[in-house]
């Protein structure tokens, strides 16, 4: 996707160039796969060039709102089953992280409590959605690129405030400090992402374990 975007800059001037580049940011924070983003991107640009040659407005193409043009993509790709993988691939992929990080603790023989697992598998979960969220919510808001990187650098850092908050509760009032074993809860933690991992197939037939690489 990178190359195709550094080509695409070269290519595309102008306006052409911001809307391009604002779309596929807006894309690559919705939570479509990456080879979805990739096609798309690549149609775009293609159709971008065409009219920057013919001499016609980014507005016969993407409509006066490029929001709205862009949720029609999402929208066009994202069926309920696409959305509930997503949120169960995110989930499974923090627990296999914590699973990996108990074991390393086990390997090395370090102390490991339970609250540090569970708050490293939320963040792990969370921290995507964070980045994400301001990347859909402000690259339409304003113009020029040092706006709109420092808007969302902000927007982040308030939505990491009741994050931060979140996780003094789960310290404080839910997960007991309490020492465990590594490789134990390792392989607790990759028996529950089997569970999930059935109880999942059993909505969506289609998905399969190179599902969480590749997407459904």
């Amino acid at each position: 996707m990178k190359k195709n975007l550094n080509k695409s800059e070269f290519e595309l001037k102008g306006e052409y160039k911001d809307t391009y580049l604002d779309i596929v940011i807006y894309l690559s924070g919705s939570n479509l796969n990456d080879s979805f983003v990739t096609e798309v991107s690549e149609d775009l640009k293609d159709l971008f060039i065409t009219a920057q040659e013919e001499g016609r407005g980014i507005k016969e193409i993407v409509g006066k709102n490029i929001e709205i043009f862009c949720k029609d993509i999402i929208n066009s790709n994202k069926s309920k089953k696409v959305r509930l993988f997503n949120i169960i691939k995110n989930l499974n992929w923090s627990l296999f992280m914590g699973a990996i990080l108990s074991i390393l603790f086990y390997i090395f023989n370090e102390e490991l409590s339970l609250n540090t697992i569970v708050l490293f598998i939320f963040n792990f979960f969370i921290v995507p959605y964070i980045v994400k969220v301001p990347l859909r919510k402000l690259v339409f808001k304003y113009k020029g690129n040092i706006r709109k990187i420092v808007s969302i650098v902000i927007f982040t850092l308030l939505l990491i405030i009741p994050t931060a908050i979140i996780n003094f509760i789960i310290i404080i009032q839910f997960v007991p400090v309490v020492n465990v074993n590594g490789l134990y809860s390792g392989v607790i933690i990759l028996f529950i992402i089997g569970i999930i991992h059935i109880i999942t197939k059993y909505k969506i037939k289609e998905i399969n374990w190179k599902s969480y690489f590749w997407g459904i």
